[in-house]
C-alpha cells in the first residue's frame, strides 16, 4: 500500500485508502511521517523530495487533495524536517529536525518554522 494513507478498524483490522500522495499534484514519493487531525480531516505529511509540508484531505469528496503549508520557499524558518507531530488545539504542527537536534514548531497558516528547543 505504498504511497497511501490508510484508514484501519480498530474493532476489525479492515482497511480503506483515505488518500493516495503518489497520484495528483504533486506527486509525494518521498513522505517521512504523518500526523493526523481527525476534527478536521486532515493528515500533515511531509515529503523529503519537495522539502515541504503539505495538509493532505484524508476523507470525503476532496481526498487525496493537498495544500503546500511549509517549504524552502513558503514560510520562514530553517529547512523541513522529517519527524512531528501535531498539536491541534494550539495550531502548531511540532517537528523534530534530527540534523539540527531541535524542536521545531510550524505554524501551518504563515507556513513559518521556529527552532523551539535544542
Amino acid at each position: 500500500q505504498a504511497g497511501r494513507i490508510l484508514r484501519i478498524n480498530a474493532t476489525t483490522g479492515a482497511t480503506a485508502v483515505s488518500a493516495t500522495l503518489t497520484t495528483g499534484t504533486p506527486i509525494l514519493n518521498r513522505s517521512t511521517g504523518l500526523a493526523i487531525d481527525t476534527a478536521v480531516n486532515r493528515a500533515y505529511v511531509v515529503d523529503t523530495d519537495t522539502n515541504a509540508l503539505y495538509e493532505v484531505v484524508v476523507n470525503g469528496a476532496q481526498s487525496g487533495s493537498r495544500t503546500e503549508i511549509s517549504s524552502t520557499t513558503r514560510g520562514r524558518g530553517p529547512s523541513i524536517p522529517t519527524f512531528y507531530a501535531l498539536d491541534a488545539s494550539n495550531g502548531v504542527v511540532w517537528v523534530f529536525d534530527v540534523d539540527r537536534y531541535a524542536l521545531m514548531a510550524i505554524d501551518p497558516i504563515s507556513g513559518d518554522r521556529v527552532i523551539a528547543s535544542r
